[in-house]
């Protein structure tokens, strides 16, 4: 069986919604999805401060 994990989920989420524009925060937490975010061209990435 393959699972996905709950970063790739909330990926698969993100583009079958449209969204191509994420802003984030630095995150231990979140480093997966936004590895992924960064390396998808069709999203614009723009990562912010706290």
């Amino acid at each position: 069986m393959n699972e996905i994990s709950p970063s790739q989920a909330v990926y698969r989420g993100l583009k079958g919604t449209g969204i191509d524009f994420v802003a984030s925060v630095p995150c231990v937490n979140l480093q997966e999805l936004l590895c992924l975010v960064e390396s998808d061209p069709q999203i614009v990435h723009v990562p912010v401060t706290r």
